[in-house]
């Protein structure tokens, strides 16, 4: 993975586990790797892992078992609302990078629906 250097590693790492919970890739009550093996696998300092965790637990999507490990929480709910909020902030992000390019909201929806079966949007 490639870190982006405008953000810090540890908030970038967690939003690869929360992104993982929202395409269902991670599911509640599932236990995430040990700080090591995220270390390892990400190729980060075990601190940066700990910081993430941390971040994780106050995302409120996870929580730390003493002596288990750290898993995604069991509720349901506050799954799916974590989700929405999540993906909602996307869409914000993704809109917003188009009206950069002059293009309104209108004009973004019409080519996304002219688009759907994912043929290029310039056609």
């Amino acid at each position: 993975m490639k870190f982006d250097d405008n953000q810090p590693i540890f908030i970038q790492l967690a939003n690869v586990f929360i992104s993982q919970i929202v395409s269902n890739n991670l599911k509640k009550g599932e236990k995430l790797p040990s700080v090591r093996d995220i270390a390892k696998e990400y190729k980060v300092n075990p601190n940066t892992v700990t910081k993430t965790i941390d971040e994780l637990v106050n995302s409120g999507l996870f929580e730390v078992r003493r002596g288990l490990g750290t898993f995604v929480i069991e509720d349901e709910n506050l799954i799916n609302k974590k989700r929405k909020e999540h993906l909602d902030e996307r869409l914000r992000a993704f809109v917003h990078e188009f009206e950069k390019f002059g293009i309104n909201r209108e004009e973004l929806v019409r080519m996304i629906m002219e688009n759907e079966n994912g043929d290029n949007i310039t056609n």
